[in-house]
């Protein structure tokens, strides 16, 4: 094992590569740092699953309910790229996210356009959900990817039109093991898919 000096004895490190720089000197071009006990957490698919079973559990006992409001406050800027940004709160890190509309809509095009994150969104929210589904059954992954595309038409956003602006969204997986029940139960239990696929209740007020 890899241990730096000068660093706090309550903590473990790991190397996963080096890199020689000399004559018996090797320098750590991938050091991982463990919380005191980390280590001895049990993952599968990149998932805690001490954690996993206890949200699990705490489901259980409350009916399979677990309540959760997420709130993001952003400002559109009258000019320049990005034309909307938020600073998004993760209780770990504070990132700033920007999003300008396509050329197409009169936007400046430089960043990704809101429904590039909504796609993104759905991804992240499908293949993490995915993992899950597939760590609480024993199945251990060792790839994992998601592809989608999303069908839309921009007409109804200049004009009136009664074109749906959403068409059709695909998602298409790739695993080296056979998750086809994972798959489908998966799309059950994720968020972003369950907000995509079904209506949720929707208030707009002007403050």
């Amino acid at each position: 094992m890899f241990r730096p000096a000068l660093v706090q004895s309550d903590y473990d490190y790991s190397c996963n590569s080096f890199l020689a720089v000399g004559n018996h000197q090797l320098i750590c071009t991938d050091l991982i740092i463990f919380s005191p006990g980390e280590r001895l957490a049990r993952f599968v698919n990149n998932v805690s699953m001490d954690v996993l079973n206890a949200t699990s559990e705490k489901a259980r006992v409350n009916g399979g309910s677990i309540p959760v409001e997420k709130e993001i406050a952003g400002t559109f800027s009258m000019e320049g790229s990005p034309m909307f940004s938020s600073i998004l709160d993760t209780g770990i890190s504070r990132f700033a996210v920007g999003s300008d509309e396509p050329a197409a809509l009169g936007g400046k095009g430089v960043m990704p356009s809101p429904l590039t994150y909504v796609l993104y969104g759905v991804l992240a929210c499908y293949a993490s959900t995915l993992a899950i589904q597939c760590a609480s059954q024993g199945i251990v992954l060792e790839d994992l990817k998601v592809k989608g595309t999303l069908t839309y038409d921009i007409g109804p956003v200049v004009v009136e039109s009664v074109m749906p602006i959403i068409k059709k969204l695909k998602i298409e997986v790739t695993a080296n093991r056979d998750i086809r029940e994972a798959i489908a139960l998966s799309r059950r239990r994720c968020p972003a898919l369950f907000a995509i696929e079904h209506p949720i209740e929707t208030e707009l007020v002007q403050k």
